[in-house]
């Protein structure tokens, strides 16, 4: 690990502007360049207190390098807290990696370091974590961190729950988060018809939509689609009146 005392021989250190732009302009920055960066931030503590310097150096240095070593980079560096730059990096991981189960292992690794997830965390790692072969059990444990850390009234998490458990298969726990969800916005409303329309719920989906006071495009399209997959669309007058098409009527021979 490098210390303040070891980095004397470096050239006084730049602004902290100019280190943002080196990191987020160039293409590449070789081992020894981001060693460098790290040496001066060590040494630094204006360039540790820039809002924005650590994530952007953290976004181009975990990648290459082991997750230990990162862990260690991130349970070392003097006067952080730890926490935003664990959030941030779960969700450069979630936007950047296809991989979902690299999002997962930093989440995980996250945990073992202490740290506690915040609402952040939580947003990108439920929407990647569907790809999973286990995810039911990812649900059911990112579900139970939730809650203990008292978020079970955020919209948006629950959301994200209710997606996460209709993709995994499980439509009751999906239609539990809905239940729990303490003022539905047509996000939510529109995740629990898209859920119901995948599990064949055809009728549930209908009322549901029926009852909603504002709909988005969103919602028309989860109801035309899931007509479309029963092939109802065209058979059904009743079907196409719930979802507000009206058949066309010639004006010919109308007076």
């Amino acid at each position: 690990m490098i210390t303040n005392a070891s980095v004397g021989h470096l050239r006084p250190a730049v602004s902290p502007d100019h280190l943002l732009h080196r990191l987020q302009s160039s293409p590449s920055l070789s081992p020894k360049h981001l060693l460098q960066i790290q040496a001066q931030l060590f040494a630094n503590p204006t360039l540790r207190s820039h809002h924005r310097l650590l994530p952007a150096f953290l976004s181009r240095f975990a990648p290459s390098h082991a997750l230990s070593r990162t862990s260690l980079l991130l349970r070392h560096f003097p006067g952080c807290d730890p926490s935003p730059l664990w959030s941030h990096l779960v969700r450069s991981s979630a936007h950047s990696d296809p991989d979902a189960r690299s999002v997962l292992l930093l989440y995980r690794a996250m945990a073992r370091e202490g740290v506690l997830p915040d609402r952040a965390t939580f947003v990108p790692l439920l929407r990647c974590c569907a790809a999973l072969p286990d995810a039911f059990d990812v649900a059911r444990a990112v579900h139970c961190q939730i809650l203990i850390l008292g978020l079970a009234s955020d919209r948006i998490l629950m959301t994200g729950l209710l997606i996460l458990y209709s993709k995994c298969g499980c439509l009751h726990s999906a239609e539990q988060m809905f239940a729990g969800i303490p003022e539905r916005d047509v996000i939510a409303c529109n995740a629990m018809i898209a859920a119901l329309s995948c599990h064949g719920r055809v009728e549930d989906a209908r009322r549901l939509f029926e009852q909603m006071p504002t709909r988005s495009s969103a919602s028309w399209n989860s109801m035309i689609t899931c007509y479309c997959k029963l092939n109802d669309l065209d058979s059904t007058p009743r079907a196409r009146y719930s979802i507000g098409i009206r058949p066309r009527t010639s004006s010919r021979g109308m007076r």
